[in-house]
């Protein structure tokens, strides 16, 4: 494997006690041998995954910062470059939102596999040619 390009589903699986999930788990043990890229909407989706866990009393205020703190220290490449003309040709391609799109994108364009928990995303993945990640 190249690489992997993981969604926000799967680091909601890394960060929150309550969620569980073989395929984001192998995902995070490979971290350390494998190069993990993501587009740069994927932090701010990550604080809003924890934003709605404090609300609903899933997560302690205090425990928030800790988790945010143990994301950075994972190697993760946030991907800045992003062509948006290929982004919404796969949305539209697709039927996705330019999110989800912009992960298919950047999997597609790095030849990365794309690790999400996300059906939708997994089925436009391999419509676009995008191999998914399933651990071993």
């Amino acid at each position: 494997m190249k690489g992997l390009v993981v969604d926000c589903s799967v680091t909601a699986v890394w960060l929150l006690e309550d969620e569980d999930d073989r395929v984001a788990i192998a995902a995070l043990e490979a971290v350390d041998t494998t190069p993990i890229s993501v587009p740069a909407l994927w932090i701010y989706e990550v604080m809003n995954v924890l934003v709605v866990a404090e609300r609903r009393k899933r997560l302690k205020a205090k425990k928030f910062n800790v988790l945010l703190e143990e994301l950075a220290e994972i190697p993760i490449a946030i991907e800045h470059d992003v062509d948006p003309n290929r982004v919404i040709e796969i949305a539209r391609r697709q039927k996705l939102s330019a999110y989800d799109a912009a992960y298919v994108e950047l999997a597609q364009r790095k030849s990365y596999e794309l690790c999400t928990l996300d059906q939708g995303m997994k089925k436009a993945a391999r419509a676009e040619g995008v191999s998914l990640f399933e651990p071993a």
